[in-house]
């Protein structure tokens, strides 16, 4: 309804039309007078009418704009967006289900960025920074596949059972190489 001006522009069209009979009225009644005061009435009349006519019609046409855009930020408070790419891998709720505040509602992963998460002896961790580049391979289906990664965080304290230091490597995975969860090995510097 919105898009639709044909209503609008036929509005403006009479408006023209009316307005140019009025003055044609109005200027024959003033040269002539071979047209009555009543005739110019009407024609008067008609003329403001017309006028009347395309202005509530702009107006209808501005309400529906407002009703068009409250529909639209209506749906897309109903819309479940992502804060970034990814891919879904669980959805909590069913069709028609009600999510409370905070509840999680599908679990998505972005598979082009992992972590490599793993307990290492504290001699090993010794030899890493934050921030320095590590090499890992990881099993994938087709073979092992090396990447390099970043160290992003290493933990200060041991493990008090193991004795083993929590670390975490970072890597890019554009191409989807790597499946996350697979298992990998940290290798020498």
């Amino acid at each position: 309804m919105l898009e639709s001006t044909a209503e609008l522009e036929l509005a403006r069209q009479r408006e023209k039309i009316a307005d140019t009979e009025f003055r044609a009225t109005a200027k024959l009644r003033e040269t002539t007078r071979s047209v009555s005061q009543e005739e110019l009435n009407r024609k008067e009349l008609e003329a403001g009418l017309a006028a009347a006519e395309r202005e509530q019609l702009g107006r209808r046409e501005e309400i529906e704009a407002l009703e068009v855009r409250l529909a639209e930020e209506a749906l897309a408070r109903r819309l479940i967006r992502a804060p970034g790419d990814g891919v879904v891998t669980f959805v909590h709720l069913a069709v028609g289900e009600v999510a409370d505040a905070r509840q999680p509602l599908v679990h998505v992963v972005d598979i082009a960025r992992c972590t490599w998460v793993a307990n290492i002896e504290a001699a090993v961790a010794a030899r890493l920074r934050v921030g320095a580049t590590a090499r890992l391979r990881c099993d994938a289906p087709d073979g092992p596949v090396e990447v390099e990664g970043v160290v992003d965080y290493i933990a200060p304290l041991l493990d008090a059972g193991s004795g083993l230091q929590r670390v975490k490597v970072g890597f890019a995975n554009p191409d989807a190489r790597v499946t996350p969860g697979v298992t990998a090995t940290l290798l020498p510097p």
